[in-house]
């Protein structure tokens, strides 16, 4: 459920205003203020997840409560697509900061909440605007199935507060007491994750279920390193994104 920047919404040339749009995820102003704030790096815009029924306007509120800055796309907007209808929130993932202090949200990574009240949970995942197509791969690919998300960002710690505060997400992993180095360059990595109640009772329910999620965060120590090269070059973001695989 990861929304790649590249090539959404079609040719530019033929989308100069989004009179036409009626998604603002797949918006032309959407897509210029992520490219503009990552440098106009390509990327992972964005980090979708879908919510319990009910449980999008919690999430609001808990920004509105503790991270109101990070609203800064605007409140829950609701779309309906036939029969289906969805409640879509985006929020800030981050903090921008200067000179060591906030400064404001970070307009270039998103996170977006979606559920669909009309819908038994589970049953409904497409995002609002995209329709299903049934494809067919050669017998030698195998599935691919969303393992964890890793973020690279100026303060780690603030960033678990933020999910904490508002999802309820907690800390999962501190590699090494929060500390890993490699030669010169020197990180610090935290996994949060928030609590499902599944408990899988076989190796392929392990493999296919999404439930349990996993989002590694890393912050540089040092002047040396992919961590500090990405936040120098790019700025705050999703550094890469990795999927469960079985080989037979």
């Amino acid at each position: 459920n990861n929304n790649n920047n590249n090539g959404v919404n079609g040719n530019n040339e033929n989308h100069t205003n989004d009179v036409d749009e009626p998604y603002f995820h797949f918006s032309i102003d959407r897509v210029s203020q992520f490219l503009t704030q990552q440098n106009n790096r390509e990327g992972f815009s964005t980090l979708v997840f879908v919510s319990p029924n009910n449980k999008v306007n919690q999430i609001f509120k808990s920004y509105q409560q503790n991270h109101s800055d990070l609203l800064s796309f605007g409140d829950i907007r609701t779309y309906t697509q036939g029969s289906t209808t969805a409640n879509v929130l985006d929020v800030s993932a981050y903090y921008k900061h200067e000179n060591g202090k906030r400064a404001g949200p970070d307009v270039g990574t998103s996170l977006r909440f979606v559920e669909f009240p009309n819908s038994s949970e589970g049953t409904q995942t497409l995002l609002p605007g995209l329709v299903h197509v049934d494809a067919e791969f050669p017998s030698t690919v195998c599935e691919a199935f969303s393992d964890h998300w890793v973020s690279n960002v100026d303060d780690r710690t603030e960033f678990i507060k933020i999910l904490g505060e508002t999802v309820g997400f907690s800390s999962k992993v501190d590699f090494n007491a929060g500390v890993v180095a490699a030669g010169e360059a020197r990180i610090e990595s935290t996994v949060i994750g928030n609590n499902p109640s599944f408990v899988a009772n076989s190796p392929k329910e392990a493999l296919q279920n999404n439930s349990q999620i996993y989002l590694p965060i890393n912050n540089a120590l040092s002047e040396a390193g992919h961590v500090h090269l990405f936040l120098k070059e790019i700025g705050q973001g999703i550094q890469h994104i990795a999927s469960r695989v079985h080989i037979n």
